[in-house]
């Protein structure tokens, strides 16, 4: 720190008064955060709250309903999975503290034990038995239209059951068929155990789509049993919109080898805003201590953070754990109208070489950066699971590639159509009797109003085909934005749309989506290859890891050649967050699982983080009165000699 001293030698005023009211000074810029108002100065001092901002709110306090990546942290704070997942985003125990194959069952693989934390407690108090692991998962097994949430796990669940007052015995089998299949994904079942005490009486439809996710006559709203409980207006607070308050689970369960982890602050506040500029005020003045911000609107506040001379607020950037993608997704249904032609993989292959990905991450009013370019389904922060083709099998932005590539399989230009490609005798799609001869390359798109993005990635794609003879219309919807276009009647026929996905850690819940086994649900354009199914169901089956990677690789790879999804961006997470109230902020470079995007329960920057304390204030006090006493004494000594100096010119 560089302090400049500009002495003022104002008649009537002694030289005391000069060196206190410059010690008083110093003494403030050492004390108070840079940049803080004397409103946040006023606001909110507790120490023991975090308090977190969203531009988005949770959608849903039932488990089983909602879509924002809001209400999936908000779960992830109240409710636990029977695993969790670590910095590393390696699965870690959490309600299941150990698990393995029940050697007593054929095929080998099939069944699977799991021994429950005994000293959970619900957040009403009530014992969290295995009794409730039994009931949850045969909830999701027996009911799996009705709770679609966690269908990619449900899909291969037969039935669990209680073997004694610590064990539950999972039975896995091929849904199809009704034969038990080894399942290699047992170490990762992301599905929030519900308390069967409360939820007992109420039918899967209910659970899964009717209740609201409270029990509005408990004296405990929300009974879960992760580190966080809700408040008794935690309803009312849902209806307003403003905030959701949660406080510290005195008795959270959770125990990692011999170390027991603990919550070090009493209280969360999820605070939500809508806009950016709003929040990072607030961030600024102390009303926050962490903001998640959005990758398109980000570069406004942005440079207010970089041009902070105080560091107190930082930020980072980059791929979230929790794998958001951005995709073009095509319908591959024969005979629901609109143009067949997309079900040609050459066009689908021509209209990824036309779209420049480099454009769209980088572009300001899209990414602005904030984001990476994505090739294939799993994201590559997942790299155990991603698979990133090599650079000779890349299918790159190349216009004259695109058009060489409709021109060879027969869509061309014609005196008729001199701007617009058609389909011609030589073309896949005439052969096939898709459309007539003449039939031009013209397809409808349709987006979502509420990604902010997606409005000028369809203005990308207007141009970019356009630059090869296809033409693209887009349309704005007033729709809900569902998990699965099959689920919203807006999508019944559309031809492609824009779409975002957040996946699970495991890839038998990423890959699920786009198998033949998950159509009227989560496979939304209904993409089926018979070699992707294939490998899909071994990447299930094999407990070898390494040849179930390869079975996974193979699946993106298949999908990455269909071009059934055109994988646009890898969308990062933007956190910023003060220091000055909370310390053991974790790298999430690094370690990508600390993080806020850890969704899955018993996150671990939850457990990292730790009010500075009081004694750490006094450190503070102690350092700055120690600055202060140095700069005093130079002050005096500087005029001292002034006034000598000045004494011998006299």
């Amino acid at each position: 720190m560089v302090v400049t001293l500009i002495v003022n030698r104002a008649k009537g005023r002694p030289y005391s008064t000069i060196a206190v009211a410059i010690a008083m000074s110093f003494t403030a810029s050492l004390l108070s955060p840079a940049g803080a108002s004397a409103e946040s100065a006023e606001g909110p001092s507790d120490a023991a709250t975090l308090r977190i901002g969203f531009l988005e709110k949770v959608d849903s306090l039932n488990p089983n309903v909602a879509q924002t990546e809001t209400a999936k942290v908000f779960y992830g704070l109240v409710y636990d999975c029977l695993q969790a997942v670590g910095e590393g985003l390696e699965p870690t125990s959490n309600l299941a503290v150990d698990w393995k194959i029940d050697e007593g069952y054929e095929p080998h693989g099939s069944v699977w034990s799991l021994d429950i934390n005994t000293g959970a407690r619900w957040h009403d108090g009530t014992p969290f038995t295995v009794e409730d692991v039994v009931f949850t998962i045969n909830l999701n097994a027996n009911n799996y239209a009705q709770l679609w949430a966690y269908q990619p796990y449900a899909y291969f669940m037969d039935y669990s059951e209680k073997v004694d007052g610590d064990t539950v015995r999972i039975h896995f089998y091929d849904r199809s068929t009704a034969e038990p299949m080894p399942v290699a994904y047992a170490s990762s079942l992301y599905i929030p155990i519900l308390p069967e005490h409360m939820l007992m009486d109420y039918t899967a439809v209910e659970i899964g789509f009717e209740w609201q996710g409270v029990f509005e006559d408990s004296d405990t709203p929300i009974v879960g049993t992760g580190p966080f409980m809700a408040t008794e207006n935690i309803y009312q607070e849902f209806l307003q919109g403003d905030k959701l308050t949660l406080v510290k689970n005195p008795n959270y369960h959770l125990t990692v080898g011999d170390e027991s982890p603990a919550v070090s602050f009493e209280r969360l506040e999820m605070l939500f805003y809508e806009n950016e500029s709003v929040m990072m005020e607030d961030l600024e003045n102390g009303g926050l201590d962490l903001a998640r911000f959005c990758p398109t609107g980000f570069s406004s506040v942005q440079d207010s953070i970089d041009n902070n001379p105080s560091g107190i607020i930082q930020y980072y950037h980059g791929q979230t754990c929790a794998q958001r993608s951005k995709m073009l997704d095509i319908d591959l249904r024969n005979g629901i109208g609109g143009n067949p032609a997309r079900l040609d993989p050459a066009v689908r292959q021509a209209i990824m070489m036309a779209v420049n990905k480099t454009e769209i991450v980088s572009d300001p009013e899209i990414y602005g950066g904030f984001a990476d370019e994505g090739t294939t389904l799993i994201p590559s922060v997942n790299s155990r699971w991603h698979y990133e083709p090599p650079e000779d099998d890349l299918i790159q932005h190349d216009f004259q590639a695109a058009n060489d590539l409709l021109e060879a399989n027969g869509y061309r230009y014609t005196p008729d159509s001199p701007d617009v490609r058609v389909a011609t005798v030589d073309s896949w799609a005439v052969h096939e009797e898709l459309v007539p001869e003449g039939y031009p390359l013209q397809f409808e798109l349709v987006i979502f109003p509420q990604q902010a993005e997606d409005k000028p990635i369809a203005g990308h794609f207007v141009d970019a085909c356009e630059e090869i003879g296809i033409t693209i219309e887009y349309s704005v919807v007033t729709a809900p934005y569902v998990l699965s276009a099959t689920l919203c009647p807006v999508f019944e026929n559309f031809e492609m749309t824009l779409w975002s996905w957040t996946s699970d850690i495991d890839p038998v819940y990423q890959l699920f989506r786009q198998s033949s086994r998950s159509f009227n649900g989560w496979n939304d354009n209904y993409y089926n290859n018979s070699a992707y199914n294939e490998n899909y169901t071994n990447s299930v089956v094999e407990l070898n890891e390494s040849k179930r990677q390869q079975y996974v690789y193979n699946c993106q790879k298949i999908h990455y050649e269909d071009s059934a999804y055109i994988s646009l961006a890898y969308v990062h997470d933007i956190f910023a967050w003060r220091t000055d109230r909370f310390q053991g902020w974790v790298d999430c470079s690094s370690n990508p699982g600390a993080s806020l995007s850890n969704i899955w329960g018993a996150n671990p920057l939850i457990f990292a983080l730790e009010p500075i304390s009081e004694d750490g204030a006094d450190e503070r006090l102690i350092i700055a009165s120690a600055g202060i006493a140095a700069v005093v004494a130079a002050v005096v000594l500087t005029l001292f000699y002034l006034k000598r100096k000045r004494a011998a010119h006299e």
